[in-house]
């Protein structure tokens, strides 16, 4: 079978599409891309009556061309009738594709900027983390020099104390045996962990949807 006969036979094909199709098509051309960009950079690179958003106005008048072919009054009005309303119904869906990309775009935008937060606070509960274990090790440390000035005990006791704050906010299972119990701080920082994380899985779960 020869080129042309090919050629031929694909424009007889293209002719019959619907508006539908003829949207999936120009679809299917926009996601061979990287993005709406590159698709634009790449259709400049052709004709403008081959263009996957112009293309298809031009097949689908050609369609009511041969639905309605003639120029006897009543044929010319159907054809006008038809094309009107095969171009319109491809605009239409065009149109919404468009505005899709636009809002899966601006989301995804959105998202990013939401996960650079949350794993901005990730880092802050890492750091608190950090800096609760550190304050265990120095707390167990501090505990061995006990004194017998008051002054100076009383010193300690306040800086355990205060340490005790500071462990708390740690991933650590277990509270230092060395350190005055807390009950609520560390619940707090575990909610935290968990408020956090469910954010996060939501955010994902709705960026891939």
């Amino acid at each position: 079978m020869s080129l042309s006969t090919n050629h031929k036979r694909l424009d007889n094909i293209e002719v019959q599409l619907t508006p539908k199709q003829w949207a999936l098509r120009y679809l299917d051309e926009i996601r061979k891309q990287p993005s709406v960009l590159h698709f634009l950079r790449s259709v400049a690179k052709g004709t403008m009556r081959e263009a996957p958003f112009a293309k298809p106005y031009y097949n689908l008048a050609e369609q009511a061309q041969k639905s309605y072919p003639g120029n006897k009054p009543e044929n010319v009005a159907a054809r006008t009738q038809l094309a009107r309303k095969l171009r319109k119904g491809f605009h239409a869906l065009t149109l919404l594709i468009r505005q899709v990309n636009q809002d899966i775009a601006l989301n995804t935008g959105t998202n990013r900027l939401k996960a650079e937060l949350e794993l901005s606070t990730l880092g802050i509960f890492i750091l608190w983390d950090l800096l609760g274990r550190t304050a265990r090790k120095a707390a167990a440390y501090i505990e061995e020099y006990k004194t017998d000035d008051s002054g100076k005990e009383s010193e300690r006791q306040a800086m355990l104390s205060e340490l005790a704050d500071c462990a708390d906010m740690s991933f650590a299972e277990q509270s230092s045996d060395r350190l005055p119990p807390r009950t609520g701080s560390r619940t707090h920082f575990s909610s935290l962990i968990e408020c956090w994380f469910q954010k996060f899985m939501m955010l994902l779960v709705d960026d891939y949807a």
